[in-house]
């Protein structure tokens, strides 16, 4: 049987989670059995083009900076010239709707749509026009999913358990890559030392990581415990800002900021406890690396991450604004060792809820049209 040829859609290939996803997908499928391209929804691809490209996906691009009807056609164009089985799009509704009705307008035959967070934005006018292009998703779509239950219960109100085209297909993890092999290499190259507590966090710096609250925990708690570092990694346009606070605190050596890393499950080993502080997500893939390498975790107690989180975890999870009770459920980490080997043990176990190989399985059916209705989970 040929290939199954795949148009990935999404934002841009800059780092994050659904960027992380979609690597994910590249590395794991045999091109010879589940071929996946990439098209971007920006001028310029990003930085992780080159690793998608290494992976032999043929990286497109369609602007998102016109309007519906010339993005629509834009996508048409592109699809008239390759022969595709499925279209597969991850954004939010406006930018869904258009790569998805292009793909029935060209005879795609599976037409998914992919909901990663349960933010709608606020707005008499947002709302309208989420509610406009959500009507053309349902009409367009042959699958729809979400990353969580939350997620498709945002977008679609209960409604959607009765469709059997939604399906509720989590983020994965590919759990192989995360071990204790690097930790000491990685510790030392960071000037870590051994009877230090690290706290780490990843993901974009932007409000909804809510890295104010990890800079007012990171002040109190080095001022408590004085072997307590913390590393925040990432980028993004709240960097600077969060950067100077941290050095107006006096805390320019207990917090390090090393940017984006490639190399995500190494740094992960040199940490002891990871802080998940969102706003919103909808499943979030670093809290589920974070739970893959054995980490104990204090979290934001929002509905996306009760569904990502594992049971044992949960006396560590904390109101996203509230910094107290954020700052007790660390301070209980760092001070009993065994607490965090007992946690970080129900993390890890939990995990493999999530595992890459189980969810490309149910992608590829998915893909080969071996399934249209969806199997909740």
């Amino acid at each position: 049987m040929p290939a199954t040829r795949v148009l990935f859609v999404l934002g841009a290939l800059h780092p994050g989670g659904i960027q992380t996803f979609a690597l994910s997908l590249l590395r794991h499928f045999d091109r010879e059995d589940v071929a996946i391209d990439v098209c971007t929804m920006a001028a310029e691809p990003g930085p992780l083009a080159g690793e998608a490209r290494r992976l032999g996906a043929t990286v497109l691009a369609v602007p998102v900076g016109r309007s519906p009807r010339r993005v629509t056609a834009a996508f048409q164009e592109i699809l008239a010239g390759r022969p595709y089985d499925a279209l597969h799009a991850n954004r939010s509704s406006s930018f869904l709707a258009m790569p998805i009705r292009a793909a029935r307008r060209s005879g795609i035959p599976i037409r998914m749509a992919q909901y990663q967070n349960d933010f709608r934005g606020n707005g008499v006018i947002r709302d309208s026009a989420d509610r406009y292009f959500r009507s053309h998703v349902c009409r367009d779509a042959t699958n729809i999913i979400g990353v969580s239950r939350n997620t498709l219960t945002t977008h679609f109100g209960r409604n959607w358990e009765r469709d059997k085209r939604f399906e509720v297909l989590p983020n994965p993890v590919d759990l192989g890559v995360y071990t204790r092999e690097h930790r000491q290499e990685i510790r030392a190259a960071l000037g870590i030392s051994e009877n230090e507590v690290v706290i780490g966090h990843s993901g974009r710096f932007s409000e909804a990581k809510n890295h104010v609250l990890i800079a007012d925990v990171a002040e109190q708690l080095c001022a408590e415990f004085p072997n307590v570092k913390f590393i925040l990694a990432g980028d993004g346009h709240w960097r600077g800002e969060i950067e100077s606070c941290i050095h107006d605190c006096g805390l320019r050596d207990r917090v390090l900021f090393p940017g984006w890393r490639s190399d995500m499950p190494a740094l992960l080993s040199a940490m002891d406890i990871f802080l998940f502080p969102s706003l919103w997500e909808g499943c979030p893939i670093s809290l589920l690396e974070a739970q893959a390498a054995g980490l104990p975790c204090a979290v934001s107690d929002i509905p996306a991450t009760r569904e990502s989180l594992a049971p044992g975890l949960l006396p560590f999870m904390f109101p996203p604004q509230d910094v107290s009770v954020a700052r007790n459920a660390l301070a209980k980490l760092i001070a009993d060792h065994e607490l965090r080997t007992q946690a970080g043990l129900a993390a890890r176990d939990h995990a493999a809820n999530f595992d890459l190989k189980a969810i490309a399985a149910r992608l590829r059916t998915i893909y080969r049209g071996e399934s249209h209705s969806g199997e909740h989970h």
